[in-house]
């Protein structure tokens, strides 16, 4: 996938000069060490090595998320799949914008916006981690009490997809009440989440 989208956006031709460039470029080496990681494994005593490939692998992917949603917030849907699409909406929104006041340009995402989702992808990856781990003591010790632990370890994940689904289509806080203070109430909330999940994570490492 990660050399694809390299030869889509010309990253082994061209110097760097976008978003979709670096992504790419973010994507493939990330898979490459992820390969590497892998394959270090057919050997003996490579676990330390493997693991490093690994982490720094993952380093590289999580950069190319967080550039993917600037890519988003700047409404290049293209992603590092499809430059021709970012070069059209590009194109588009520069001819929608003349003649608009600020007042009337289309909205976007905010630097605070882009953090708050950042807040909520990392708060699904914990919950992700604990429903693993409250799934295999359910796995191990079948009862009530665990069957609820796991369902309520699944909540976080699917409530927060539910909110990134919610900021594709309202990207800025509401200005009108009462869709301000949900919009703030569900921020509030995600931390809240975000502090419970933390610690349900660090018990289940005990």
């Amino acid at each position: 996938g990660g050399l694809l989208e390299c030869v889509e956006n010309r990253v082994f031709t061209t110097a760097p000069a976008s978003c979709a460039w670096f992504v790419s470029a973010l994507n493939f080496s990330g898979g490459i060490l992820f390969a590497a990681g892998g394959i270090v494994l057919f050997w003996e005593d490579q676990d330390l090595n493997s693991d490093i490939l690994f982490t720094i692998g993952s380093i590289l992917y999580t950069a190319g998320a967080v550039l993917s949603v600037l890519m988003w917030k700047d409404e290049q849907f293209g992603l590092a799949f499809l430059a021709a699409l970012n070069q059209f909406t590009s194109q588009a929104r520069a001819s929608f914008l003349v003649g608009l006041t600020q007042s009337e340009a289309p909205n976007a995402f905010s630097v605070r916006g882009i953090i708050f989702i950042h807040v909520y992808c990392v708060v699904s990856v914990i919950a992700v981690f604990n429903f693993c781990v409250s799934l295999s003591e359910l796995i191990e010790r079948p009862s009530l009490f665990n069957l609820t632990r796991s369902a309520n370890e699944f909540m976080p994940f699917l409530l927060l997809h539910m909110v990134l689904l919610l900021h594709s289509a309202v990207v800025k806080t509401p200005k009108f009440q009462p869709f301000k203070t949900l919009v703030m109430g569900i921020r509030l909330l995600a931390f809240v989440i975000g502090a419970t999940s933390v610690v349900s994570f660090c018990i289940s490492l005990r």
